[in-house]
């Protein structure tokens, strides 16, 4: 694939696949830019013809002169910022875009970013972040991944349904326009289907076997666990728990009352699900189900310990009978949990940390928070179990 590095713009004369900063540079699907310390005017990024443009941006050392960058219709930029680098006054546009993947490492700083106004942003920005202004995107549908110690002016979703998933203390954010704050577990007390029968997942640890849907017996690889007292819960009340009651799912599932972490996901199997996504099984976060009959926020709680499971692949587990989800492994749950769990888990499984590692999930998740609202208002509406065994 090509690549050109983008220099100051009065460089003369121009090396081999160098471009002056400035003005507006022509895109090709698969092109990468370095952008150079030197580089010192505005930029824009448009594609060279009128269809989806994907390429790549890298800032892999410090800039420190001011500079906007901005990307133009039907482009998928990724922008890739090494650790260490000080981008304090480079302004990132992509409200034109189609989509926009953003991957800062440790200790960047940034000045400002807005987001596409239509297309989907994926921000991800390791520890020590820092932004003097707003970190802004209102496509809708966007995730943003914010490491520890972050310092932001503010961070505002915009407009439908978007997710933070943070290892800074929310109340250290100003916070506008987020859905979720998003921490995969079960509750203390949880009956869990192994080997050798139904223990509570605070009596699991690592290396026992644990009954899954799809591959049988398999060994937990970590567990963890993090509890949040009446503090936390009322400084965030999106984590408070969400309580199955025995039965709600259908088929008599759960067999007792359930509780896990908002972001939970459990499996949903029903011709409901096959209408709308064309598979009967999909996997649905325990948020989005609150308008079920039995299916309610724990609003009373003062106390909740969660624990989290890892396999070696996302798989579906059985608790109190019915079939959920275990931690998903991939980058973007890691976020949700402790630093120290990171880093254990870092060891055992150093994949999960690198950005571009992509492993499947367990079954299909719907992508969207307008598709999840529309799968539960139709099984309430149509008073349709949420888990049919004959299917």
């Amino acid at each position: 694939m090509p690549t050109y590095t983008i220099v100051a713009n009065n460089t003369d004369p121009l090396g081999p696949n160098e471009i002056r900063a400035g003005g507006t540079i022509q895109v090709n699907d698969g092109d990468v830019f370095i952008v150079d310390p030197t580089a010192n005017r505005n930029t824009k990024f448009e594609a060279a013809s009128n269809t989806s443009t994907d390429f790549e941006v890298r800032f892999e050392q410090s800039n420190t002169n001011k500079l906007d960058i901005e990307f133009k219709d039907n482009l998928n930029p990724t922008v890739n910022i090494s650790d260490d680098v000080d981008l304090s006054r480079t302004f990132i546009k992509a409200d034109k875009t189609e989509s926009i993947t953003v991957n800062a490492g440790d200790r960047v700083s940034l000045k400002r970013y807005d987001g596409s106004k239509d297309g989907v942003d994926t921000f991800t920005a390791g520890d020590d972040f820092s932004m003097k202004d707003a970190l802004k995107t209102d496509g809708g549908n966007d995730v943003i991944r914010i490491g520890a110690n972050a310092d932001l002016k503010e961070i505002d979703g915009g407009k439908d349904f978007n997710v933070l998933y943070t290892q800074t203390d929310p109340a250290d954010l100003k916070i506008k326009n987020i859905d979720e704050i998003n921490i995969v577990c079960f509750a203390a007390g949880t009956l869990i289907t192994t080997a050798t029968g139904l223990i509570a997942i605070e009596d699991l640890k690592a290396g026992d076997m644990v009954t899954t849907l799809d591959h049988g017996e398999q060994p937990i690889r970590w567990i963890g666990s993090r509890t949040l007292g009446l503090a936390e819960l009322t400084a965030k009340p999106k984590l408070k728990p969400i309580r199955f009651s025995a039965s709600a799912l259908g088929g008599g599932l759960p067999t007792r009352d359930l509780v896990v972490s908002p972001q939970h996901r459990v499996l949903i199997r029903s011709a409901i699900a096959e209408r709308m996504f064309g598979v009967t099984e999909v996997l649905m976060p325990a948020n989005k189900l609150v308008r079920i009959d039995g299916i309610n926020i724990v609003e009373d709680t003062t106390e909740i310990t969660y624990f989290h499971m890892l396999f070696d692949q996302h798989e579906i587990v059985f608790s109190e009978g019915a079939a959920t989800e275990s931690l998903y492994p991939g980058p973007q749950a890691l976020a949700g949990l402790e630093p120290e769990a990171i880093e254990e888990i870092d060891y055992l499984f150093p994949e999960l940390t690198d950005q571009a590692f992509v492993r499947g999930s367990a079954r299909l998740i719907p992508t969207t928070g307008k598709q999840m609202k529309t799968l539960a208002y139709r099984h309430s509406k149509n008073h349709k179990a949420l888990f049919d065994e004959l299917l």
